[in-house]
């Protein structure tokens, strides 16, 4: 009977054999003697809370770290652990546009003008200019005070200018011609 295998595989086969044995030793923590195991007796009496012999505490510190089975991190499916949770590549949304204070209110400004130019009386010294508010007539000179609010600055032939006094601002009347 022949054999099946040439010299050339056994070979091969003995040499593979050898490697992984290696690789195993060095992989495995060094040398056979390091690993050696013994068996521990347990008892009824090691379960009991409070019994813990001094021999025992030392026996288990002193076994060597590779039997010990390795602390598992705590696994959060959300995190870098989980296989499946879907990757995006784009990018993150802006943040939010930080809120701006609201703009400052405007400053106050006076009223419209409530009169109407009406004429003007230029014989005396002083000229005197005619206005309406609704259906009353007023005769205003330089320097008069008109209901309280408003004040005659100047009289002129191209415009009649007034003062709003709670907001002290400076109102015209201009006069359309220039008399």
């Amino acid at each position: 009977m022949r054999n099946r295998f040439s010299r050339r595989q056994i070979g091969l086969v003995l040499v593979a054999g050898v490697l992984v044995s290696c690789g195993a030793m060095i992989f495995s923590g060094g040398s056979a003697e390091s690993g050696v195991i013994e068996p521990v007796t347990r008892t009824t009496n090691n379960h009991q809370a409070g019994s813990i012999k001094p021999g025992a505490a030392a026996a288990t510190a002193a076994l060597p770290k590779t039997i010990a089975p390795p602390a598992r991190a705590n696994l959060d499916q959300t995190g870098a652990n989980n296989l499946f949770a879907s990757n995006s590549w784009t990018p993150p949304p802006p943040p939010p546009p930080k809120e701006l204070p609201p703009p400052p209110p405007p400053p106050p400004t006076a009223p419209p003008m409530p009169f109407n130019f009406v004429g003007l009386l230029q014989d005396q010294a002083k000229p005197t200019a005619f206005l309406a508010k609704d259906d009353q007539l007023l005769l205003v000179t330089t320097g008069d005070t008109v209901e309280g609010i408003y004040r005659i600055d100047s009289v002129s032939a191209k415009e009649i200018v007034l003062t709003y006094l709670p907001l002290n601002q400076r109102q015209s009347i201009l006069i359309s011609g220039g008399l």
